[in-house]
């Protein structure tokens, strides 16, 4: 793209010129005068072509900045699904975490229960262990009550006092079984509460560790959460600027090409009140070559049968009359067929209606072009826009100032200043420039202006 400098000088250069014209004296234009502002033409029109290339190119980049742009939006969507999808699964894993802090708050207080119950356990084992302790010591210093009872009984006493003493002793057995008894079953409720403990505590855990994974589980997501959302944050920026930026491009292409627009139709006024007067010109040296026949008529007397205002000096008009409205261009390209028509054109990126200056017809690269009419060529250059190009004026016809300018060319086969005659081949068709594709961009001037040209072909 041309730089903000070379833009800037352009435009200088336009604005000079119009001040140039400005002051210039229409009311004696010379030959001179007309060739100059030819020149300041071709120079403006060099500029537009420019600008309108820089215009393209920056449509071109706000092509691409558009599409960037949609698929920025593709993965926006995606980025937010994700998003989305991640938080959920965040909002579930901090609901699991919340269902694993309660089960092991429920199991943490069954381990206390079962404590609870375990230390009771070991208290009644411990006074039952205690009870056996005691028997066993009453049962080794007092002896056997069996025995003690079978003694007395030798010993003469009486009956009931040994009756006596074999109820003490039955009641003495009967405790002791009781005291072994309660001691067995002590032992067995105590294992049951100790193998009680142990599940609480394996339970424990197993549900502290499962609270772990889900923790870590939920940090992790966290995480994903975050750079998930500074992803989509930062793509979305920088599809906003991409394409703000060739907003901003497109905007200062635009405003550059319509002031240059701007001065080329300000020469292309100028340039019709030269015509104008030209035309007015010769009118009046018409007239004045009739009034000399006339007069040479009336004082040839009785000569007037005499030839001598016959020769029809003034049949032609070489200054501007030209030839009959008949007059016809030829096509640039032999056996073509038209790609694109002369016209506006509403641009699909840019929003506005931009004209198409020329008619495009079909051509492969290195295919001849042939000069429409006989003319001088007063342009031959490469253009950014229209790429090699030639420039040929055709003088007056149809009242008119007529040019042609063949565009995208491959290469030239004439010189600025050459005369060509008509069907004389000027150059090879191509696609340079601004082009998608090989063609001819064909252009007619009519007093400076574009103009269809199908209406001269």
């Amino acid at each position: 793209m041309p730089s903000t400098s070379a833009r800037r000088t352009r435009l200088a250069t336009a604005a000079l010129l119009v001040t140039v014209l400005a002051c210039s004296t229409l009311t004696a234009a010379s030959a001179d005068e007309k060739g100059d502002l030819k020149n300041k033409r071709g120079e403006v029109s060099q500029d537009i072509n420019q600008a309108e290339a820089s215009l393209d190119e920056s449509s071109e980049r706000l092509v691409n900045a558009s599409n960037a742009y949609e698929a920025a939006k593709v993965k926006l969507g995606t980025a937010r699904d994700t998003l989305a999808t991640t938080q959920g699964q965040l909002q579930t894993a901090r609901a699991y975490d919340e269902t694993m802090q309660a089960r092991l708050a429920d199991a943490e207080q069954d381990l206390e229960t079962a404590k609870s119950a375990l230390q009771g356990g070991r208290d009644r084992v411990d006074d039952a262990t205690e009870k056996a302790q005691q028997f066993l010591i009453e049962q080794a210093s007092s002896g056997d009550p069996s025995l003690r009872a079978l003694s007395s009984l030798l010993k003469g006493e009486t009956s009931s006092s040994f009756g006596v003493r074999m109820d003490y002793t039955s009641a003495v057995n009967e405790a002791q079984s009781a005291t072994l008894e309660d001691l067995d079953a002590s032992e067995v409720i105590l294992q049951v509460q100790r193998d009680e403990v142990q599940d609480a505590r394996d339970r424990v855990a197993e549900e502290r560790a499962e609270a772990a994974r889900n923790l870590e589980l939920k940090k992790k997501l966290e995480l994903e959460a975050k750079q998930n959302e500074a992803d989509v944050e930062q793509l979305v920026g920088k599809t906003d600027a991409a394409r703000a930026d060739a907003e901003d491009a497109k905007d200062a292409d635009l405003a550059q090409l319509n002031q240059l627009e701007d001065e080329r139709d300000r020469i292309g006024a100028m340039l019709r009140k030269i015509a104008e007067r030209e035309r007015q010109e010769a009118l009046e040296e018409q007239q004045q070559q009739q009034q000399q026949q006339q007069q040479q008529q009336n004082n040839g007397g009785s000569n007037g049968g005499s030839n001598n205002g016959g020769s029809n000096n003034g049949g032609s008009n070489n200054g501007g009359g030209g030839p009959s409205p008949t007059f016809d261009l030829d096509y640039p390209i032999r056996n073509t067929y038209i790609t694109s028509p002369y016209g506006m054109r509403f641009h699909p990126i840019l929003h506005y209606y931009k004209l198409h200056d020329g008619t495009d017809f079909g051509a492969t690269c290195g295919t001849p072009v042939h000069a429409s009419e006989d003319g001088t060529v007063t342009s031959a250059y490469y253009n950014e826009g229209y790429g090699n190009r030639i420039i040929m004026n055709h003088g007056i016809h149809r009242g008119v100032s007529v040019a042609t300018s063949y565009n995208h060319m491959t290469s030239f086969s004439v010189g600025v200043g050459q005369h060509v005659l008509k069907g004389q081949v000027i150059g090879y068709s191509g696609t340079t420039g601004y082009s998608t594709g090989c063609h001819m961009h064909f252009m007619v001037y009519v007093n400076g202006a574009t103009t269809n040209p199908m209406n001269w072909l």
